[in-house]
C-alpha cells in the first residue's frame, strides 16, 4: 500500500474532502498514494510498530505514544493546535508557520519586523525566522495543555520582548487566556514594551523594571530568557526554579563566569589542549556551563535538554535549553553528578551556587 520496500520512518495522512492521500517517507525516498479509504489506512497503521502518532486538527493536537516496555499501553496528550493556517488543506504549497506576514501584519509592524502592509523588512528577516522557530518549539510544551486558569508567561530579561509578545499574540489567537510579565533592568526597553503592548491591545501583558534576582516566586507556566548575558541566565533559571515553572525556554548568551575558572592545572590532563586557544577555551566554557545547567534542572525534577535553534547571522549563540517540569522530587544523585562534574573541571556555574543545597 505504501510503495516502500522498507518500513517508512514517517507516514502522513492528509484528507481533502473525500480524497485521502497517504504519504510515506524512508531515509531516501518519498511515496504518495491517493484515494485509499481512511478507515482502511488507519487500521493498517494500527498494526505497525510505531511508537508515536501525532494527529493535527483545527481544534487540537493529539499526541499518542506507545509504551516501550508494554506495547499494548498507550498515553494520549492533548495540546493546542500546532497548525494555525488550514486555508490550504492539502498542505502542499506552503510550509505552515505560527506567524504569517499577511495575517499578523499589525503585530509584526508593531515589533518593527515588517512594514505597515506586512512586508518583512530585510534587516529583520533573520529575526522573523527565528521567532517562528522558537514559537513552534513553544507550541510543543505540555504547559499549554487546556487549563482552568490563565496561562502565565514570564519573560526574564525581556529586552524588547519580541518572542514573548509574539507568543502572547499566537496563544491568544488559539483561544488561550494568557497573562504575560516581562522583567528588565533597563527602563527604556520597558517603556518601549509597554507602548507596543498597549498599542496592540494586549491588556494582560505587563512590563516592570526590576532585577531577576528580586523576582518574587509566583505562578509561572512558561519562563522565557533569551540571550540573558552570562550569570543573568543563571538568575533567570533560578527564578524559574523558585516559581516551579511548568516549562523554561532559555537561550544562554556569554559564559564568562565559567570560562574564567578554567585553568590548566584544574582541568583533566587530556583536555588541557582545549585551553591553548581562545576560541576553544570559549567553546569549552560554553559547553560545560550549559550542560551543568541542564543537569541541575534535571535534579530538580525537569526533563531538560539542549537543542539548536535558528541563530542570527552575527552570533554563534544558537543553543536553546528547553526544560519541562515532570516531578516535584529532588534527585540527590543527579545533583551529586553535577557536583562531581564541577570538581572534575574545577569550574562551577553560578546556578550551582544559587541552588546550594549542600
Amino acid at each position: 500500500m505504501f510503495g516502500a520496500p522498507v518500513m517508512p520512518r514517517k507516514i502522513t495522512l492528509k484528507r481533502t474532502g473525500n480524497v485521502v492521500r497517504c504519504e510515506s517517507q524512508t531515509d531516501r525516498q518519498h511515496f504518495t498514494k491517493m484515494g485509499d479509504d481512511i478507515g482502511v489506512i488507519a487500521a493498517r497503521l494500527a498494526e505497525l510498530p510505531y511508537r508515536q502518532v501525532l494527529i493535527q486538527t483545527p481544534g487540537r493536537d493529539l499526541h499518542i505514544m506507545r509504551s516501550a516496555r508494554k506495547p499494548e499501553r498507550f498515553t494520549v496528550k492533548e495540546r493546542p493546535p500546532s497548525r494555525l493556517d488550514w486555508s490550504d488543506p492539502a498542505g502542499d504549497r506552503t510550509k505552515q508557520h505560527p506567524l504569517l506576514p499577511e495575517r499578523d501584519a499589525a503585530l509584526l509592524h508593531a515589533l518593527d519586523l515588517a512594514t505597515a502592509d506586512g512586508v518583512i523588512r530585510a534587516p529583520m528577516a533573520d529575526k522573523f525566522r527565528q521567532l517562528n522557530h522558537l514559537i513552534t518549539i513553544a507550541l510543543t510544551l505540555d504547559a499549554l495543555t487546556v487549563r482552568s486558569r490563565p496561562l502565565t508567561i514570564i519573560d526574564a530579561g525581556c529586552g524588547k520582548a519580541y518572542l514573548s509578545l509574539a507568543l502572547y499574540h499566537v496563544l491568544k489567537g488559539l483561544g488561550l487566556d494568557v497573562h504575560l510579565l516581562g522583567i528588565d533592568s533597563n527602563p527604556a526597553v520597558i517603556d518601549h514594551c509597554r507602548t507596543v503592548a498597549s498599542g496592540l491591545g494586549f491588556v494582560n501583558a505587563r512590563f516592570d523594571v526590576g532585577r531577576l534576582e528580586d523576582l518574587a516566586a509566583g505562578p509561572c507556566d512558561i519562563l522565557i530568557a533569551l540571550h540573558a548575558c552570562d550569570t543573568a541566565t543563571d538568575a533567570a533559571l533560578m527564578a524559574g526554579l523558585k516559581s516551579s515553572a511548568g516549562a523554561m525556554l532559555v537561550a544562554p548568551c556569554c559564559h564568562h563566569y565559567v570560562q574564567t575558572q578554567l585553568h590548566r592545572d584544574r582541568v583533566p590532563e587530556g583536555a588541557r589542549l582545549l585551553l591553548d586557544d581562545g576560541i576553544t577555551r570559549e567553546r569549552l566554557g560554553d559547553l560545560l556551563t550549559d550542560t551543568m545547567r541542564r543537569d541541575i534542572l534535571q535534579a530538580f525534577g525537569y526533563q531538560a535538554h539542549l537543542e539548536e535553534f535558528i541563530s542570527l547571522e552575527h552570533t554563534m549563540k544558537n543553543v536553546l535549553l528547553k526544560a519541562e517540569r515532570r516531578s516535584g522530587t529532588f534527585d540527590v544523585r543527579q545533583y551529586d553528578k553535577v557536583l562531581a562534574t564541577a570538581e572534575l573541571w574545577g569550574a562551577r556555574p553560578k546556578l550551582l551556587e544559587l541552588t546550594a543545597v549542600r
